[in-house]
């Protein structure tokens, strides 16, 4: 079994995205919706890492997101699993495939990084903070805005790799969010700091936005953070934290997994793509759902946030949205109801 996890991980080393020639050159897609630029003329390109939009997780990486610690890692090595040679076995076989994931999971995340900050040092012929093409960026158009309390937007690693222009959840790094890739440990090193010293300061001091089983609507946590004895605490909502996930379902999930259970967690209850409009089509009977941006925004609706800040965010949203179906559009891709424009009040 050791012998068997030395090899999977010597084999992800030599291609960390698990692709084979032949899957390599299938993910090389023509589109308008965004990815890393080739030399090609015409249409920018992407090169799509493994997984789909849908959420689907590309190589089973670790719910934890950090690899198994030394005295996991002894006890698997040294074998010492009790008095039953079956359930050792399990639990070597267990323990082996969480030191295959967990170090599948830093080097997936780890290429996605890379790919990242050499695309916004060389972004070619596109924008480096929307990731359209030059000639539909609308940054110099985006209205003003502040973000009321610190936010951080954890994108899952495979979301981040891809660069589609599609993403919705840059747009608040334009405003001054930080950007967390997830799977990376420095990254989840930072994470866990900035949550902490948010708790210390108070324990409603960061919020995740993330519909879990424990989530609660923002606005009761809203209503929680108004109260008597919070305001008496002296706590303000420019020191909150608020940590938005950005991927698929699925990934979306894990990612909430490996954050502190301690943190509270909380849904918006009213968003709709009418409202908000889209850049991604999704399917199923859910197909009303909002993006990230989207949510993020109602979020601080629900919260009381700034009426005027709240609005501009919207507006900023709406102006990438309307220069995103630009581009579909004349890119020539049929995509039927792709992009919804968000309809006026």
């Amino acid at each position: 079994l050791l012998l068997c996890a030395l090899a999977l991980g010597a084999r992800r080393s030599a291609n960390p995205m698990g692709l084979s020639a032949g899957g390599a050159d299938a993910c090389r897609l023509v589109s308008a919706v965004g990815g890393h630029e080739d030399e090609r003329p015409g249409p920018p390109s992407t090169v799509l890492l493994p997984g789909t939009d849908g959420g689907c997780d590309s190589g089973g990486g670790d719910a934890r997101g950090v690899a198994p610690s030394e005295s996991e890692a002894a006890a698997f090595v040294g074998g010492s699993c009790g008095s039953s040679a079956r359930a050792c076995d399990a639990a070597s076989a267990a323990l082996a495939v969480d030191m295959a994931q967990a170090r599948g999971l830093e080097e997936r995340a780890r290429y996605a990084w890379e790919r990242y900050t050499s695309f916004r040092a060389e972004p070619g012929k596109r924008c480096p903070d929307c990731w359209l093409l030059h000639q539909f960026c609308p940054c110099a158009e985006l209205p003003q805005a502040t973000l009321p309390s610190r936010v951080v937007v954890l994108m899952h690693h495979s979301e981040l790799g891809r660069l589609r222009a599609s993403n919705t959840a840059k747009l608040l790094l334009h405003f001054g969010a930080q950007l967390i890739c997830w799977g990376k440990k420095d990254h989840k090193a930072d994470l866990d700091n900035l949550l902490q010293e948010a708790m210390l300061a108070h324990p409603l001091g960061a919020v995740v936005l993330f519909p879990s089983a424990s989530s609660r609507p923002a606005s009761k946590l809203a209503a929680d953070w108004a109260s008597d004895e919070c305001a008496q605490s002296g706590a303000s909502a420019a020191g909150r934290c608020i940590v938005v996930l950005d991927g698929g379902w699925k990934e979306t999930r894990k990612m909430d997994q490996s954050i502190d259970a301690r943190v509270p967690r909380c849904f918006v209850e009213s968003a709709t793509r009418g409202e908000y409009g889209g850049t991604r089509k999704y399917c199923g009977q859910n197909d009303d759902r909002v993006q990230t941006a989207a949510a993020f925004i109602q979020l601080l609706k629900e919260f009381g946030s700034d009426a005027t800040q709240v609005s501009a965010l919207q507006a900023a949203l709406q102006c990438f949205t309307e220069a995103f179906d630009r581009q579909i559009r004349w890119s020539g891709v049929n995509y039927p109801l792709r992009v919804t424009v968000p309809r006026p009040e």
